[in-house]
């Protein structure tokens, strides 16, 4: 089945930082712009009860292809476009109530993925669709998943407080107990073959892992040390430090280990903003921490200069607003944007240069 969605409407915002002081947590105000619809094409997906929920993309090239969980319908799913007008959704069960939830590509011809609802991890070779799914023996509720580049599965299990590798050669499962109960282990993000990184809502932190000891470090999402704590929501890497959401405060920070703080918040003017997922981009002169705010309806991005000043803040308003329920966002090798608007059971395709700046005031075709 083969549909596009026409028409977007959308607003773009935008918000410049001026000065060159960083201090605990910068305030951003907003002005408004149109933008063209050009640069956002939605990709409806057809044929669930359910709902696309997280996303990895295995191909930039035509035909680029995003592979994404469907857990509500027990499904690994297969977006393959060849064109925005052209292009073919495939679907892959992966057994009742498995409920598959995080994915991640391994860059060469497996697709691994979390089932938080049978305890199992699963994968699936791109090239001749093969499912393998392994039973976890310690298994209670697997989330996030990441791969090292040494080929090593990383994930969390949120019902055990449990980080857990996996060995694909072997096919063995080794366990690291996470040091505080109820951690609730959310998300993985793997640094390199020594050094994991995981959120742990339920401890108000996130927490960086060293296998070969092993050894946990944490640190507390906080303004300063003694502080209250928040959770958090999100979290990516920056090639060397952790970047970290909190959407009930309304904050996107980055680590800062050896100050005051430990942290550099971002917050913003706008009423309610509520980050979740986050994902990082190098570009080139510049950085962008991109998110989506499932409470607004809202997906941007947070620019800065190399040595981590503010050069702005753009974001893009869906119409549905919370209906929308943005529950992922992914940037490519190619720099696209893919966002999961699970709400409407689309995947929204993003690209350069994002923010189109030519059109005052919302210009809708």
């Amino acid at each position: 089945m083969r549909r596009i969605k026409q028409g977007i409407i959308f607003i773009i915002i935008t918000i410049f930082i001026f000065g060159a002081s960083i201090i605990l947590s910068q305030r951003l105000n907003a002005n408004q712009l149109g933008a063209s619809q050009d640069l956002v094409t939605a990709y409806e997906i057809p044929g669930m009860d359910g709902s696309p929920f997280q996303i990895a993309v295995q191909s930039t090239s035509l035909p680029i292809i995003i592979w994404f969980t469907a857990p509500e319908d027990d499904l690994i799913g297969e977006l393959i476009i060849n064109s925005p007008s052209n292009f073919t959704v495939n679907s892959y069960s992966v057994g009742a109530n498995s409920e598959p939830y995080d994915i991640v590509f391994d860059g060469t011809d497996e697709v691994w993925f979390t089932q938080a609802g049978s305890n199992e991890i699963g994968s699936i070779n791109v090239n001749t669709k093969t499912l393998n799914e392994f039973s976890i023996p310690s298994g209670d509720t697997p989330r996030g998943i990441d791969i090292s580049p040494n080929g090593t599965i990383w994930f969390v299990q949120n019902g055990n407080n449990i980080i857990t590798s996996f060995d694909t050669g072997g096919s063995t499962f080794t366990d690291y107990a996470y040091t505080t109960a109820n951690g609730a282990l959310e998300e993985v993000e793997v640094l390199n073959n020594s050094t994991i990184w995981v959120s742990a809502p339920g401890a108000n932190r996130i927490s960086k892992f060293e296998p070969a000891g092993p050894t946990f470090s944490h640190v507390p999402l906080q303004l300063i040390p003694g502080s209250a704590t928040f959770s958090p929501s999100g979290l990516t890497l920056d090639g060397s430090e952790p970047w970290a959401s909190a959407s009930s405060n309304g904050l996107i920070g980055r680590h800062a280990p050896g100050t005051l703080s430990f942290w550099i918040w971002f917050e913003t003017a706008i009423q309610n903003f509520a980050p979740g997922r986050i994902d990082f981009q190098d570009a080139g002169s510049s950085n962008n921490i991109w998110f989506v705010d499932a409470v607004n309806g809202f997906a941007g991005r947070i620019n800065t200069d190399n040595n981590g000043a503010f050069q702005g803040f753009n974001y893009m308003a869906f119409p549905e607003g919370s209906s929308a329920n943005l529950s992922d966002i992914v940037i490519d090798s190619n720099d696209t944007v893919w966002i999961v608007k699970s709400g409407t059971n689309e995947i929204i395709q993003w690209i350069p240069p994002y923010f189109n700046f030519n059109y005052l005031p919302l210009i809708a075709k």
